[in-house]
């Protein structure tokens, strides 16, 4: 059998920082053996910098960004993604203590009862009326960078 997609789903979970490395090598040099590409389900956002070349921001369930890594990690522009990136730490003590957080306020909405609209909206700083009636579409926002908001699409298109 050759598969031409493999999914892995926090393969490198409860792993010490060893193993993953060699795990890392021993995926990297079967999809260069074998012509696969990985669909790799992560929360570690630095390992996805690292091994990833496209990456997809989830919120509840639902993509809210989505693009190549270096246009995602360099130029979030959905809150969620720039909360969630804030909130990874650097090696760099002089730009860890200068670096400006995004903290998202309020709870985040029960899974199995999303609020109506877009899902994000109950803690986003920038959420409008829209954003609780409709659910936000995918849009390209840039070449290679395609985000669900509706503020930033009206933004966008005006």
């Amino acid at each position: 059998m050759q598969p031409e997609v493999l999914l892995l789903d926090e393969p490198l979970s409860a792993l010490d920082v060893l193993v993953q490395a060699q795990v890392v090598r021993l995926l990297a040099d079967i999809q260069k053996a074998g012509n696969l590409s990985y669909l790799f389900v992560t929360h570690d956002l630095a390992l996805a910098s690292e091994i990833a070349d496209n990456v997809v921001v989830l919120y509840l369930g639902r993509i809210v960004e989505a693009g190549s890594v270096k246009e995602v990690f360099e130029n979030p522009a959905h809150p969620y993604t720039q909360a969630l990136l804030s909130a990874v730490p650097t090696a760099d003590p002089k730009i860890e203590s200068t670096r400006e957080r995004v903290i998202l306020i309020g709870d985040p909405p029960n899974p199995f009862d999303p609020p109506s609209g877009c899902s994000f909206r109950t803690r986003c700083p920038a959420a409008e009326e829209k954003c609780s009636i409709e659910r936000p579409q995918l849009f390209n926002l840039v070449s290679d960078h395609n985000v669900a908001c509706h503020v930033l699409q009206e933004r966008a298109s005006s």
